[in-house]
């Protein structure tokens, strides 16, 4: 009598998939899976396939959110920002960070659009415009009072 020998297979879960078997897990479309993941660095290329680490891109969704739809409306470069401001990029960063609104992924620096404006109108102040005729006629009319006063 034989006794049965069982094999004992260890079953994990993949780590590495591609896109497209991506979209049945993840909300996204492709193009979108595909640009996140390049954003958190969780895409990879091997032998002419592209691969997506799982777990690296749960974390960077759950962190983030689907940062490849809000590039072009919630965020922006920090030369963007520079333009907007009016200053050089040094200080455009600076400005994003005393307001909390820099941040970094992968070597990309991005700053929240919302958190900068409504930091900057913090520092609202009111603008006279004097006119230096007027300022100029009243100082003579003064200046002459001062004579005619006892």
């Amino acid at each position: 009598m034989h006794s049965k020998r069982t094999k004992v297979i260890f079953v994990r879960p993949k780590k590495f998939y591609r896109p497209k078997e991506l979209e049945g897990i993840l909300p996204m479309s492709q193009k979108a899976l595909l640009q996140n993941a390049f954003l958190c660095g969780a895409l990879y290329r091997v032998r002419g396939r592209k691969l997506i680490n799982l777990e690296t891109i749960r974390i960077f969704l759950e962190k983030v959110g689907n940062l490849s739809e809000e590039i072009g409306g919630k965020y922006c470069q920090v030369k963007d920002a520079s333009v907007y401001l009016g200053v050089n990029e040094e200080q455009a960063m600076q400005i994003a960070s005393d307001a909390g609104a820099l941040f970094k992924v992968r070597n990309m620096l991005l700053i929240d659009k919302e958190k900068l404006v409504s930091f900057m109108g913090n520092f609202r102040f009111e603008v006279k415009f004097f006119d230096i005729d007027d300022i100029e006629e009243q100082a003579k009319i003064e200046r002459r009072l001062k004579n005619y006063v006892l």
